[in-house]
């Protein structure tokens, strides 16, 4: 049995769309003015860790043709003119060992209109209950 039920919150213009929620990965915000978005399974693990039942996200879209980079190991953005991901970084990891693209450097991400709601089912443990 899932241990929790996403849904759309859909306005009255809007279409539905269905989001396919065996992609785990899928990336969410937790607030409006947040900077940084979340995969669904961190999401969860923060209610839980924080006793919290039901809460809004806002799905992510990965940001594309961008001049700039997120840094796994750093957990910042980088400029991609300023040549800041590469030989010269302290973090620089190849991912095929070698050269080229750096193991740590990730996508930037955007907050859409589409908001759901997550809600914890009634069986889930939280932190403060043993």
């Amino acid at each position: 049995m899932n241990k929790y039920q996403l849904t759309e919150k859909l306005s009255t213009e809007a279409p539905r769309h269905v989001l396919s929620v065996g992609a785990i990965s899928t990336r969410f915000f937790f607030r409006d003015d947040d900077d940084t978005c979340y995969t669904l399974q961190s999401q969860i693990d923060y209610m839980i860790d924080n006793g919290i039942t039901e809460m809004d996200l806002w799905l992510a879209e990965r940001e594309t043709n961008t001049p700039y980079f997120f840094c796994k190991h750093f957990g910042e953005c980088g400029d991609k003119s300023e040549g800041g991901c590469g030989k010269r970084c302290e973090g620089y990891k190849p991912r095929n060992g070698k050269s080229g693209v750096c193991k740590h450097y990730g996508y930037t991400y955007e907050r859409t209109d589409r908001c759901f709601t997550l809600k914890l089912s009634d069986d889930v443990v939280f932190q403060n209950e043993c």
